[in-house]
């Protein structure tokens, strides 16, 4: 049996205070992942990215056209869902182009204010 996070195997518990031993360990390991070492595209298959005017983080940072679609590639193969605005720094609405047929690798999104960033997440 491979070890989980450090621990000892369950094949290794002999008695009672092994047993002991191996169970807070991993309720520790447990409650150590759990507040603070696992981040959301650990567990949501995603593609964070950032649209803006002027973005300057990378990576998955994109500048909105001066008009017309912009084209996102999300990587997330035929398992796109949709995706969340978590934020933005201005005012206005950005939205998913429809007019562009639905594919695996690419997303279409245009804006009312282009001089608005935002911050959203791709979901697969």
């Amino acid at each position: 049996m491979a070890k989980l996070y450090g621990l000892p195997s369950l094949s290794e518990v002999k008695n009672w205070e092994d047993l002991r031993r191996f169970v807070v360990q991993w309720i520790d390991s447990c409650s150590s992942a759990l507040t603070g070492n696992l981040t959301f595209s650990d567990n949501v298959r995603c593609t964070l990215i950032l649209i803006g005017p002027n973005p300057t983080t990378t990576p998955n940072t994109y500048r909105w056209p001066a008009s017309g679609a912009l084209s996102v590639q999300h990587g997330l193969g035929p398992g796109y869902s949709g995706y969340i605005v978590m934020g933005q720094d201005g005012a206005g609405t950005m939205s998913e182009d429809t007019s562009f047929p639905l594919n695996r690798v690419t997303i279409y999104f245009r804006t009312t204010t282009p001089t608005t960033t935002f911050r959203v997440i791709i979901l697969g």
